[in-house]
């Protein structure tokens, strides 16, 4: 399977937000309105404007649905070595809805497909930290 990605971005325009990659990408991933999902991420403690704590993302994933997955690749061994690339973590999860976590970001992938608002955010050799699945 090759590396694709789309470019997304589901934040209304009259929204004043910023650092809310992780909201955008919990949108998406879940395919529930950007609205819901950033209310249900300020019920958890994120705050206007600033990043999220993968605490919260795993909470808000939860809240979302119950069967949600969390993988985390940070262990004992440096990360560089150990954690995959995204284009080796979609060859071993080709299906499903995800929110995975780089370095400082977080995207979507569904069914394989990636989808940010910064495609050098999400690139093919980005390292996966942390991936949530959703659906």
């Amino acid at each position: 399977m090759s590396y694709q990605f789309m470019s997304s971005n589901p934040r209304p325009s009259d929204m004043n937000e910023l650092n809310d990659c992780a909201v955008r990408a919990t949108s998406i991933a879940t395919e529930l309105d950007y609205k819901a999902v950033h209310s249900v991420f300020a019920k958890h403690g994120r705050k206007p404007r600033k990043g999220t704590y993968i605490a919260t993302m795993m909470a808000v994933a939860k809240e979302l649905n119950k069967d949600s997955t969390f993988i985390s690749y940070l262990g004992t061994r440096s990360c560089a070595s150990y954690a995959p690339t995204l284009s080796k973590f979609i060859k071993d999860n080709p299906t499903g809805h995800w929110v995975i976590c780089r370095r400082n970001h977080a995207f979507a992938v569904k069914d394989g497909v990636v989808y940010d608002a910064h495609k050098s955010q999400a690139g093919s050799r980005c390292r996966v930290l942390y991936a949530i699945k959703v659906k």
